[in-house]
C-alpha cells in the first residue's frame, strides 16, 4: 500500500507542477490596452514576427487609456516563455505619462545583440508595460522567430531532454528485457511514465526550434499528457516478469534423455533408511 501512495503522491506533485505555469501572475487591467509592432510590423495578427541576435530591434508602443485616471509607463518588458520557464527578457525604462481617455506612441530601440545565445525558434511571448512599482498594465501576446543558436539556452535545454529521455527510455527497455520491472500492473506502468513525458517534450522543443510551430500551452500540455498516457498503457500491458516462486513451482526433474525421473511407490530414496 505504501508504494502505491508514494507512486500516486509523485504522479500528482508532477500534474501540479505543470499547471502552474498556467496561472497569471497579475492580472492586467481590462480598460488599458497596449499594441506594438516590431521594426515595422505590427505584432497583432502576425504568425510570428523575427528577431535577429547581433543587431537592435526598433519597438512601436501604443498605449490606450480608457480608464477615468492617468496612468505612468515606466517599463517595457519583452520577454519569452516556454513551460513557464524565462529563456529570453528586455527590459526598458521609459516614461510615457498617459491621460484619461488618451493614447501615446513611444519608439524604443532594443539592443538583442545576446539574443543568439539565449533562444532559438519560435518562442511563446509577450509585451508588456509595467508602472513604478512593476505592476503589470497591459499586455499583447505574440510568437517571435528568434534566429538564434542551437547551442542557446533554449537548444541546450532541449538537447538535455533529448539525452536524458534516451537515458530514461534505455533503463526501461533493458529492466523489461530482464524481467526485473514490478510484478504490479500498476507500479510497471508508472515506470513508462517519466520516458512518456520526455517524448512528448523533445517532441514540442523539436516543432520550436524547427519553426513549425510553437510550444504554446494549448500545444505541449495535450501532447505531454497524452504520450505520458500512451506509455503507461504500453507498461500496463508488458509481459508480467516471472517471479522466483514460479520458476520453483514450475520446475520439474528431468533426466538427460529428458525423460522425468519417477520414483516408484514404496522406493528408498538415496541416503534414506527404513
Amino acid at each position: 500500500m505504501a508504494r502505491y501512495l508514494r507512486s500516486a503522491a509523485l504522479l500528482l506533485t508532477f500534474g501540479l507542477a505543470a499547471l502552474l505555469p498556467l496561472s497569471p501572475a497579475v492580472a492586467a487591467s481590462a480598460s488599458v490596452t497596449v499594441s506594438a509592432s516590431i521594426d515595422g510590423h505590427a505584432v497583432a495578427g502576425k504568425d510570428s514576427v523575427k528577431l535577429k541576435p547581433s543587431s537592435s530591434a526598433q519597438v512601436a508602443v501604443t498605449v490606450k487609456n480608457d480608464t477615468d485616471n492617468p496612468i505612468s509607463v515606466r517599463t517595457v518588458r519583452i520577454e519569452g516563455r516556454v513551460m513557464g520557464l524565462v529563456f529570453y527578457a528586455y527590459d526598458t525604462s521609459v516614461v510615457i505619462d498617459v491621460s484619461a481617455h488618451s493614447s501615446q506612441l513611444r519608439t524604443l530601440t532594443i539592443d538583442t545583440s545576446d539574443l543568439g545565445s539565449q533562444a532559438v525558434g519560435l518562442i511563446p511571448s509577450q509585451i508588456q508595460i509595467l508602472d513604478a512599482h512593476r505592476h503589470e498594465l497591459a499586455s499583447e501576446n505574440l510568437t517571435v522567430d528568434v534566429q538564434g543558436s542551437i547551442w542557446s539556452l533554449y537548444g541546450l535545454f532541449g538537447l538535455m531532454i533529448l539525452a536524458l529521455t534516451i537515458a530514461w527510455t534505455v533503463t526501461v527497455a533493458l529492466r523489461l528485457a530482464r524481467g526485473t520491472l514490478p510484478e504490479n500492473r500498476w507500479l510497471r506502468a508508472t515506470r513508462f511514465v517519466v520516458p512518456g513525458i520526455g517524448l512528448g517534450l523533445v517532441f514540442v522543443f523539436t516543432l520550436s526550434a524547427l519553426r513549425i510551430v510553437a510550444p504554446t500551452t494549448a500545444l505541449w500540455l495535450p501532447v505531454i499528457v497524452g504520450t505520458a498516457a500512451i506509455m503507461f498503457g504500453l507498461g500496463y500491458v508488458s509481459p508480467t516478469p516471472a517471479s522466483d516462486a514460479d520458476d520453483e513451482d514450475g520446475s520439474e526433474d528431468v533426466s538427460e534423455d529428458g525423460s522425468e525421473d519417477v520414483v516408484p511407490a514404496g522406493a528408498l530414496l538415496p541416503g534414506q533408511n527404513w
